[in-house]
């Protein structure tokens, strides 16, 4: 009985967790463009606020899809190959303390990401209402 319980709405509260992280991520950068696309200058990427707007819009959609449990695995697959990129771009100096954390916690995100991709949305999600 707990064992159905826990397969039913742990992955719910799992995409919530994972898609509301990424959502309020986007979110917040769409309140501050320019400090996003300021950071991405500072790492000397081309084209800083076209990534800025990118980030922010992959985070809002595939972070909101994924909270939704929509087209769950897509969502997982663009946000995990996202986080790759921003993990090695951008805490990969072990030389700042502040960015070892931030790299284990993308380690983890990266694991939840991988296991949606897997298993997909879970049975209460708007993928399992389509099919």
């Amino acid at each position: 009985m707990l064992m159905n319980i826990i397969s039913v709405y742990a992955p719910l509260v799992g995409r919530i967790l994972m898609g509301g992280m990424f959502l309020m991520a986007g979110i917040m950068k769409a309140t501050d463009l320019g400090m996003t696309a300021g950071y991405i200058d500072m790492m000397g990427l081309p084209m800083p606020l076209l990534f800025a707007w990118g980030s922010m819009l992959l985070e809002i959609i595939a972070g909101g899809a994924l909270l939704l449990g929509y087209k769950t695995k897509y969502s997982a697959a663009a946000l995990l190959i996202f986080t790759v990129l921003v993990t090695l771009i951008f805490h990969t100096d072990f030389s700042n303390e502040a960015q070892q954390p931030l790299f284990t916690k993308n380690l983890a995100i990266m694991g939840g990401l991988l296991y949606m991709l897997s298993f997909g949305s879970g049975a209460i999600a708007l993928d399992r209402r389509r099919s």
